[in-house]
């Protein structure tokens, strides 16, 4: 699977499930330590930013990213529909082969926004499992999340502001299952 093809299926996947979250769910608390429904879909809008600044060419600068509660704001949906078209715009005049220079050295396009489409599946799953509303990750999309990250060194990896360390998985895990316990999400 592409990371093209990621990005576009994780944009459905997480506007699927944004799109039931009900008023009084914003503020329930998500899996994502001290990130409620809102905060988690103001990260979502976050992620989005840095995708679309990299595909257009430019370097994003986490450093000066709002809290992601005030990203969310009034409509979380609203600016996650705006965001999207964004974001699908920015993926069809990229140059996903294009090298640019990052704090890590040279890097493609196309390996800079892995982590931000992969994000989108995982962040469904999150936002799914704070509402009540299951979420399953294709077979495909675990096997890109394992292609991007484990040649990544650990210590970057295994940070609070990435995946936490990774738990046990159950012995039956689904895929999903198996990824999100392998993002240090308790799977069940």
């Amino acid at each position: 699977m592409d990371v093209d093809v990621v990005l576009l299926t994780g944009l459905d996947t997480f506007g699927a499930v944004l799109e039931r979250v009900a008023p009084e769910d914003w503020e329930r608390p998500s899996p994502c330590p001290g990130w409620s429904a809102r905060a988690l879909t103001g990260h979502v809008l976050t992620v989005l930013d840095s995708a679309t600044t990299v595909m257009r060419g430019s370097s994003f600068d986490w450093s000066s990213a709002a809290e992601p509660a005030v990203v969310a704001g009034e409509d979380p949906l609203a600016a996650f529909r705006q965001r999207r078209a964004a974001a699908r715009a920015a993926l069809q005049d990229a140059d996903l082969e294009e090298e640019m220079e990052t704090p890590l050295g040279p890097m493609l396009v196309r390996t800079r926004v892995a982590f931000p489409a992969m994000d989108l599946h995982l962040h469904a799953w999150d936002l799914g499992r704070t509402i009540n509303v299951p979420v399953e990750i294709a077979d495909d999309v675990a096997r890109f999340a394992h292609a991007a990250v484990d040649p990544m060194p650990v210590e970057m990896v295994r940070s609070y502001a990435v995946f936490g360390p990774e738990v046990p998985a159950p012995a039956d895990a689904t895929t999903t299952e198996a990824l999100m316990a392998w993002t240090g999400r308790q799977p069940r």
